[in-house]
């Protein structure tokens, strides 16, 4: 008799425990999945990749953004985004650089307004006006890496 109320007894503590378990997951329905949306995406093999196009807009956006952030950062280290020959002829020090900054009423509200891409002696230059027609030319050398100009410059005075 003893063993049969041993066995009712586990017996009702077994299905507690299912019910425990499983009933939270009876009672909201089979899946979690059920009032989701499902996005299947392509199988890909090992090391493939996607490739991530940036157009020339977003890329101008880009350079004006990284180069405010630098002033903003530190104006003495964005003087030296400058080409070396231009900063040198245009501005010859610090102080004259911040002082054009301040006439041009630079801020971190400055944004592209309109841009240019051109390619020219194997350098990709963007060409940038901000909404006070300020300008703004990176000259690129790979990905982020750019000298800066604040107006055209001739064939003749580059590198």
């Amino acid at each position: 008799m003893k063993k049969k109320k041993d066995y009712l007894i586990l017996g009702i503590a077994s299905i507690a425990i299912v019910l425990v378990i499983y009933l939270p997951k009876i009672l909201k329905g089979n899946s979690d999945f059920d009032n989701k949306k499902i996005i299947l995406k392509d199988n890909y093999k090992v090391n493939e990749f996607i490739p991530v196009y940036v157009d020339d807009q977003q890329m101008s956006i880009k350079y004006l953004n990284d180069y405010i952030d630098n002033v903003y950062r530190d104006i003495n280290k964005s003087y030296e985004l400058l080409n070396i020959d231009y900063r040198n002829s245009r501005f010859g020090s610090v102080e004259k650089y911040k002082e054009y900054l301040q006439s041009i009423n630079f801020s971190d509200e400055v944004k592209v307004y309109k841009y240019s891409t051109y390619e020219m002696l194997g350098f990709k230059y963007y060409d940038i006006l901000d909404k006070n027609n300020n300008r703004f030319i990176f000259k690129t050398n790979g990905v982020m890496q750019y000298e800066l100009y604040f107006e055209k410059i001739d064939e003749g005075d580059e590198d």
